[in-house]
């Protein structure tokens, strides 16, 4: 009786549940964008890129060949939130546990593995955040800026 009251409660907090990790991973990889940075949250898109790099074996030994740096803070103790993604994310795709089961402890350790994993995971929500919104971020730059000659076309001037 007390828990269902508790949940109907809060209804913000079941959106974040309801969607975990994701929203976490998303926010741990946008850590590091540099300051007036905006963002939208897709998780959609975070989940592709996350299924894409299980496809099998193969693909992630290819996609995922870095781990995360020392200085990252990474550990897969039971009171990380490293470990508490996994485990969600090992609930959520199959390929994750089947690519998982195939390379650990064969080819890889369990640290390693999962290190790789985040490394790549996060490498490819933040290319799909910040790609995104660099075009919609900056649409009064000069012509010459990088990247924008391809974007804006050359109407009047001829």
């Amino acid at each position: 009786m007390g828990a269902s009251a508790a949940r109907s409660s809060d209804p913000e907090d079941l959106y974040q549940d309801d969607v975990f990790p994701w929203f976490h991973l998303i926010q741990w990889s946008a850590e590091s964008a540099t300051s007036n940075r905006v963002f939208r949250y897709d998780i959609a898109g975070a989940q592709q890129a996350a299924r894409a790099l299980t496809r099998d074996a193969g693909t992630f030994l290819q996609v995922c060949p870095n781990e995360l740096p020392q200085d990252s803070g990474f550990s897969m103790d039971d009171d990380t939130n490293f470990a508490e993604w996994a485990g969600a994310l090992l609930e959520w795709n199959s390929e994750l546990r089947f690519v998982r089961f195939r390379l650990v402890p064969r080819r890889l350790t369990e640290e390693a593995f999962w290190s790789r994993y985040f490394a790549a995971l996060r490498k490819s929500i933040q290319d799909l955040l910040f790609q995104e919104t660099s075009s919609d971020e900056e649409p009064d730059a000069p012509d010459e800026a990088p990247g924008h000659a391809q974007v804006l076309p050359e109407v009047g001037n001829t």
